[in-house]
């Protein structure tokens, strides 16, 4: 996972050096999300089995996923997910199911 601290380009005093997470595809997620990202599948492993495919939402949960309310913060999730799978974080494999463009995820 790479960190990176943005300057403040703006005025606004609340946006001063965000720390950043690099991910696929040269997008960033602020860290803090990462890892609520990262805690939320960690807190829902226990409930994941073999040989059934997951979508993001069925492993962050349904209440969890209505929290982060709007689908660029959905999306932003996906991206978040998918860099801790690539990068080995948790044992999943994409798995490209029918012709549907929300991933799906089993275990390896």
């Amino acid at each position: 996972m790479t960190q990176v601290q943005t300057q403040n380009l703006s005025n606004k005093p609340s946006a001063q050096h965000q720390v950043v997470t690099e991910l696929i595809g040269g997008y960033n997620a602020p860290t803090a999300f990462y890892k609520l990202i990262e805690q939320q599948i960690e807190d829902g492993m226990r409930a994941v089995k073999s040989g059934k495919l997951y979508t993001l939402r069925m492993l962050c949960g349904e209440e969890f996923w209505l929290i982060l309310g709007t689908a660029y913060s959905k999306r932003l999730a996906g991206r978040c997910f998918a860099h801790m799978v690539d990068q080995g974080r948790f044992p999943f494999e994409f798995i490209q199911y029918k012709r549907s463009p929300t991933k799906r995820y089993q275990l390896k």
